[in-house]
């Protein structure tokens, strides 16, 4: 046998596993879940009260459940949340996205070298003579291997890539809570909540009513 305050607790994680399951690019419908989630989350002490009032205990008990939530600064924010969703409109929420990229390029080059002898073709000895005849020879030759190089390097380059995205979720716009993912904040809520609530079952469920 479930409480009522426990069927409310399940609605809340129902709606927060929808919006986990949203992706950031889903932002309408992650928002959407993710305000359902805490409207109903901030209902789970109400029924729990209304279930359990008339029982032996209860307030007593009860109140000392209160102080915790109360002194709570996550709890009293989520409230404030649950309130604003019903009065004004949809909670303030930003996205946050980084990626990490690398990139690898090589890069290749060439020069070529135009030699002007100074003495006059005549006045050469027979070895300079032999090097400035096949030196066109030598040129081309020199040229095709660089363009070979060159064909290979491009070969190798490799555009841009992305290593991974490394953050990619919904926050809250309150300073105090914009490092931690909204859905985070919401499901260690709840987690408290069912603490309560687990205790609360244990003690009123089947006892009597006054």
């Amino acid at each position: 046998m479930q409480s009522v305050a426990r069927l409310t607790l399940a609605k809340a994680r129902f709606f927060l596993d929808r919006a986990e399951e949203a992706t950031p690019n889903q932002r309408d419908a992650l928002c959407n879940y993710l305000e359902a989630s805490i409207v109903f989350a901030r209902s789970v002490t109400f029924h729990l009260q209304k279930e359990f009032s008339d029982r032996p205990d209860f307030n007593d008990w009860y109140a000392s459940q209160q102080k915790p939530l109360a002194d709570s600064q996550l709890a009293r924010f989520l409230l404030e949340q649950r309130n604003y969703v019903l009065k004004e409109g949809p909670v303030p929420t930003h996205r946050v996205l980084e990626m990490t990229m690398t990139a690898s390029i090589h890069l290749s080059g060439s020069a070529t070298v135009k030699v002007i002898r100074g003495a006059p073709w005549y006045r050469r000895s027979p070895r300079i003579l032999f090097k400035d005849a096949i030196y066109p020879l030598r040129n081309r030759l020199h040229s095709d291997r660089q363009r070979q190089t060159e064909l290979k390097a491009r070969a190798r380059l490799q555009p841009p890539q992305s290593s991974g995205v490394t953050r990619d979720a919904i926050y809250f716009s309150e300073t105090e809570w914009r490092s931690t993912p909204a859905i985070d904040l919401v499901r260690r809520q709840l987690g408290e909540l069912d603490d309560i609530v687990s205790e609360g079952e244990r003690r009123f469920l089947s006892a009597p009513k006054e």
